[in-house]
């Protein structure tokens, strides 16, 4: 990082890249797990009276009380609601979890999503 380095507004309508000349502050207010694993978001349109979905699938980064982190090929833009589908595992019930996209960072041909969840997950 430079010595001249600034403070700058983010721009969250598109998907940001890390520059060397921008600072970045964590802002979450409760620690984060690794976790690991796939999830299947549907993507609603964010029209109302448009009755179109989108599955993308995602791949589970890190989790805290309030969030998920997962990486996915394309972007999805900051605003948008999606539904996570956890699929059942051995005798375990899968289970859906409803939130909204916070972050969208492109990352080494990827992109970095933080999604806000709507209901705080179980210990």
């Amino acid at each position: 990082m430079s010595s001249s380095a600034r403070l700058k507004l983010a721009d969250y309508s598109q998907p940001l890249t890390h520059s060397q000349d921008a600072l970045y502050f964590e802002r979450r207010s409760a620690p984060r797990r690794r976790l690991r694993g796939q999830v299947t978001a549907l993507l609603s349109d964010p029209l109302p009276h448009r009755d179109y979905h989108r599955i993308c699938p995602l791949q589970l980064r890190d989790q805290s009380d309030g969030g998920l982190g997962v990486l996915a090929d394309e972007p999805i833009p900051v605003g948008r609601c999606v539904s996570l589908n956890f699929l059942p595992h051995g005798q375990d019930f899968g289970f859906d979890l409803a939130g909204v996209v916070v972050r969208c960072l492109q990352q080494a041909g990827q992109y970095d999503i933080g999604i806000s969840l709507r209901q705080r997950l179980a210990a």
